[in-house]
This record gives C-alpha cells, structure tokens and sequence, in this order.
C-alpha cells in the first residue's frame, strides 16, 4: 500500500511514501518519515493501491519509518474539517492539519472516560433563564445561537450556568479572544463553579501542563476547557456545546500564518462535523453575524438563530452621549469634555480616557522643513514615547521596537520646532495631569502590558480603589473590564479609526462606544462624550441617538448595496516586484483574467498600488475578488497560482482579509 502523508510546511502538497511490511496505517495517524535529508512528523490522509497513485517522476518510494500511534489520533470528522479548512482559506493541508497539535511524540495515552454526570450549575442572572433555556433544553431549535446584548456584569454567571449545563451532556468549550481578558473571566468563572471544574488551554502553559489538558480533552476527563482560538483544535472525545465569547472581536482572526482562519467560522464548521451545539455571544455582535442571524423564519445551514437578551426592568438608562466638534472646539481635552471630566471626579465618580493609539504623538514633525522620523530598520514613521525615566521623549517603531533618542533638533534643517501629529495615550495622560493635576491619572495599553504584568494589574487596581481618578487607555480597557463609580467614558480622537479603506471601520467604532457605555456605572450619570472631526457621519449621529439597531441597519444597507461581507467573500491577491515594468505587465494580464479564474458569480476589484516605504524600492498593488458567500479561496488560488507571472514578480493570496489599511 501507498501512504499519502501531510506535513505541517508551506507546500500545497502532499507525499507518497511506501508502507512498512506488515503495518496496516490508517489515516488520521501520526508517523515518522524521511523528509529530504531530515525525518519530520507527518500525518497519513488516505492510503491508495499501487495502480491509483499517479508516480510519474518517482523511480523508488522511500517508506514511513514508524507509526507514532496504535490508533488514529485525527478522527474522520477532524480530517474532514482540516480539508475544509485548507480549501476555505486557501492554506496547506499539512498547515491545517498542524493545528491540532500533539504535545509530543511518545506519552501513555490514558483511557476514556465518561467524566460522571457533569458539574451542578450555579443560578443563571435573574430574568435570564430563558434565555439559557433555549440554547441547551433538548427541545429547543437545531442551529448554532447567536446571543446579543449580554451585558458584562451578567456575563460571568450566565457562562458559568450554560457550560456547568452543558457539562452533564458531554464537553464544553469557552473560547476567549485575548489571554488577557481569559485570565480575569476564568479567574471570576472559577470562583463560580468547583475547584478544577475547567481546565485552561493557552499558549503560555508550561510542556506539562498542556499535555495534561491535551489528555483530559482526548480522554473525556476535561468536562469544561476555556482558552483562546487555538483550544478549537484540542481532540475532544465528546464536545457537546461550544460557546464563544465576543463573537465580534478581531483577535479571533489568524492573520499572522497560514491557514489564515477566522475562528467563528472555523467554529461554526466543526459543530457542524461533530453534532454539537454552539452559541456566539457578544455585546454588540458583528455585523456579518446578526445578518447570518436576522432574517430567518427558521435555522438552515449557513444561519444563525439569533436570541436577543431580554430587556429588564433593572437594565439602567441608555448613556446621555454629546458630541464635540473638534473643528470648533479643538484640543487633546476639550473644554466640553474638561467640564465632564471636573463634574464626574467632583461627586468622587471615576472617568475613562479612550484614544486607541500608544505613547505620546504619531509622529513628530519638523515645522521648519517637515522632517520626521522613519525607523532605520522598517523605514516607518516612528512614533514619540517617554524617554527612560520619564525624563523627555524618545522615538519608537511601533513595528520592530527600535528605540533612538529625540534630542530636539532636526538633522535635516537643525529646527528646534517641531509640530506632533495626533493623539496617544502618554500625551492624553499628560494633558488630564496638566488640567487636574490633584486627581490620580492611570495609564492602561499595550506598552504597559507588554513591559510588566504586575504593573498592569497594579494600575487597573489603584484605579478601582474608592475615590475620584481617571484612566487613560486604548481599546484593550473596553474589553469585558468592570470600572466601579465609572461615571464618565471620553473618547479623545473618535475619527481615528474611521477608515475609506476598511468597510468595517464604522462597526468597530461604534461597538467601541457600546463598550464603554457597558462599562459605566448603572447608578451613575453614564456620559459618553465624544470628540470627533466628522460630527454628521452616521457612527457618531447614531451614537447620539443612542440607538444600535438603526446603525446596525445602516451598516446592513450598506454592505448589500456595495457587496461587501456576508454577501460576499473576499479574496485579496498581491503582486509586488522591484521592476516597474514587469508589475504593470502581470497587473494587466490578471486584470483581464482574474474573475475568469475565480468562477462564475465573482467580481474583480482594482489594483490598488501601495506606495513604497521611504528608502524601499520594492512596488506592491493588490486586487479585491468578491466571490460568492459560500466559496472556497482554494481552488480559486490554485488556479490563479497556476497563471504564468512575468520573471521577477511575486504573488501573495489573503482568504478573507481582515486588514485593509
């Protein structure tokens, strides 16, 4: 027999390799083989007689060296999804079939367990029993649930209710956006359920501690696992429900190595493969899932059934949300939102600074000759952060890291005056000191993140000590963060995130501000004020009027009438080159061939030119496909990978992008 083995490498491929005498290997087992001059881990898709190989080219096969399990670890319904995986997002099989990964190439595997008759749920959130009702009670309607508008102070005990439920039926999952936000939700979630009722997965667990999770999800033992988009690939013996919480965040996207994978839609596929159940719940839930979720009389494939939190007589009042025009009110704070700020910590209530941008200013500018800054290694712009100490600024790549020193001058001209571009959150800190200055001021983003932990949960923590302060942070406070006495959420540069490239930039602006209206206090004055250059634009006009579904009806128009996501999937093709004249050649070719390629029913989009980094020669432009809803980006990027490129050009394929700026 002939084995067809996957290994986890870039290659849109797959290899023969004969059979070891007297072994019977099917697929879905791991095995050990020579790869070229190494041996490497691989993973038998299908075994084929002699006379159905195709081995033209192969004078002799070399053979697997040794089987690694006495069974098959990847189960049918798993070689199914890593299949489909592959074709949706246009990835190799063996990238897909990587992500279920085995800790390990030789440990016992222990025994299944039935893990006895699950864990005794705690109470669901008053009024909210219903809703749990109809995503677990037998009775209810097939289909994966779509849950909008649980409230974040209600969230803990609803999860922890569903997944104790869920657990006398079989496995649970919890999948969670951001290690971050995991280790406080799973922290409250363990204080509501038994010791060791759920077991973590995430990529800082220790060699041991992810063997012992892997195990008690192979084994049944592990009743309720929680962790980030990577537990989907844990083998589960029996997964009975699967919950995702906030559905809508970005972070769920994999953009960084193939398969480029959006986890909702990984997710949704593989209870659909195994039989499970599933729900997705967010506060304001992405636009593409409500309208998958909106229009049915009844669940069929490809929907959701979308379940509204039901209102209650102890919800708090909408937020009262005013606008500032920065064009006649400019500032970093405003005089309207000074005077919110001075209101909110005068009556000893607490106020939220948002602006979603790091350290002090975009970008420094020399005002004599218009000089600035570009990372000597990424050619970038570099941004002006606190130099050590406190003491001055200093420049930052936001992309690599590099720190140089800001002295002042311009090497260009020798000009001590400069102008800075926009808004971070050291400068916003800074001016909130400067204009109350006996009021303590936190800062709360990544960079502070990234440097301490420690420092992290100590700032978060003085913050929430009793007594008026303000937190200066960017989006990662609007995620699922509890702010007691919270009185006052502002945003500083609302318009930064709007973006023309990025058709779901209204949507991620205007979930920030539902965010941040959850995260203030339901007996507080709940104000949201708003700076913004671009007053009339329908995000902050909605925002006004404080009403989502009309902005979610807006969006919904828009993303009909100009074919934009879910009604159509996208597929971004790039071409770069170092040679003008080549790019320009391979751009008019594709131009004319592009929507032939990719099937009937698809539209080509562009080329859009990028333009060269400062000190950079290489050229790069891209095109947009939209496609059917339904289509996969595999066969498409077979074909298109197929098409003859003129000598010295080079084409990327992106399944649906998530990044357009």
């Amino acid at each position: 027999m002939i084995l067809d083995v996957a290994f986890p490498v870039p290659l849109r491929r797959t290899f023969y390799y004969s059979e070891p005498p007297g072994a019977a290997i099917q697929p879905g087992t791991r095995v050990l083989a020579p790869f070229g001059a190494s041996r490497r881990v691989g993973v038998v898709v299908g075994r084929l007689e002699e006379k159905d190989a195709d081995l033209t080219g192969f004078a002799t096969l070399k053979t697997v060296e040794a089987a690694l399990d006495p069974f098959p670890l990847l189960g049918p319904e798993t070689m199914a999804f890593c299949r489909w995986m592959a074709a949706r997002w246009d990835a190799p099989l063996g990238s897909a079939i990587g992500l279920f990964t085995v800790p390990g190439k030789d440990f016992p595997l222990p025994p299944p367990e039935d893990g006895g008759a699950g864990i005794l749920p705690p109470p669901p959130p008053e009024g909210l029993d219903a809703l749990a009702d109809s995503l677990l009670d037998p009775a209810a309607p097939p289909g994966p649930a779509l849950i909008a508008g649980l409230h974040s102070r209600e969230r803990d005990a609803f999860y922890a209710h569903v997944l104790a439920r869920a657990s006398a039926g079989g496995q649970a999952l919890l999948l969670l956006p951001d290690l971050a936000l995991a280790a406080s939700l799973i922290g409250r979630l363990r204080g509501l359920l038994p010791e060791g009722a759920i077991t973590l997965w995430h990529s800082r667990l220790t060699p041991k501690q992810r063997r012992e999770a892997w195990t008690g999800a192979w084994s049944g033992r592990a009743r309720i696992v929680a962790g980030t988009r990577s537990a989907l690939f844990l083998p589960f013996r029996n997964l009975s429900f699967a919950l995702m919480d906030s559905e809508e965040d970005d972070l769920y996207k994999q953009e960084e190595q193939e398969p480029r994978f959006h986890t909702r839609d990984a997710l949704l596929k593989l209870v659909e493969l195994r039989g499970a159940r599933a729900a997705l719940a967010g506060l304001m839930p992405a636009v593409e899932s409500r309208i998958k979720g909106g229009h049915h009389a009844a669940w069929r494939p490809g929907t959701l059934r979308l379940l509204e939190r039901p209102a209650l007589l102890s919800d708090p009042p909408p937020p009262r949300v005013e606008l500032v025009n920065l064009n006649a009110t400019p500032g970093v704070i405003s005089e309207p939102m000074l005077a919110g700020l001075r209101e909110a910590v005068a009556a000893g209530g607490k106020a939220l600074l948002v602006v979603n941008r790091r350290g002090v200013s975009l970008r420094e500018i020399c005002a004599k000759c218009g000089w600035t800054k570009r990372c000597r290694r990424c050619e970038i712009p570099m941004a002006t952060v606190p130099g050590p100490g406190g003491d001055g600024l200093q420049f930052l790549c936001k992309g690599c890291g590099i720190k140089d020193p800001f002295n002042g001058v311009c090497p260009a001209c020798g000009g001590r005056l400069f102008r800075d571009k926009g808004v971070g959150t050291q400068k916003l800190a800074g001016a909130a000191r400067r204009e109350l200055p006996s009021v303590p001021v936190h800062v709360f983003d990544g960079d502070l993140v990234r440097a301490s932990l420690n420092r992290t949960m100590d700032a978060l923590e003085e913050f929430a000590r009793p007594g008026p302060a303000i937190l200066v942070s960017t989006r990662l406070a609007l995620r699922g963060h509890d702010f007691p006495a919270l009185a006052l959420a502002g945003f500083a540069d609302a318009d930064y995130d709007l973006s023309p490239e990025d058709f779901r930039s209204s949507e991620e602006v205007f979930r920030m501000f539902v965010a941040a209206a959850d995260c203030l206090d339901p007996a507080g004055p709940r104000r949201l004020i708003i700076q913004t250059r671009q007053p009339g634009h329908h995000a902050f006009e909605r925002a006004r009027q404080w009403d989502p579904a009309a902005f979610a009806a807006d969006e919904e128009v828009s993303r009909r009438t100009f074919a934009y996501p879910p009604f159509v999937y996208l597929l971004r093709i790039n071409f770069s080159s170092f040679d003008r004249r080549a790019l320009d050649e391979a751009l008019r070719d594709m131009d004319a061939r592009l929507e032939e390629a990719c099937g009937p029913g698809s539209q080509a989009l562009g080329p859009v030119e990028r333009p060269p980094a400062a000190g950079r020669k290489r050229l790069s432009a891209y095109f947009i496909v939209k496609m059917p809803p339904d289509s996969l980006a595999g066969p498409a990027g077979d074909k298109v990978r197929a098409m003859r490129l003129p000598a010295g050009v080079e084409l990327g394929l992106e399944a649906d992008p998530y990044t357009f700026r």
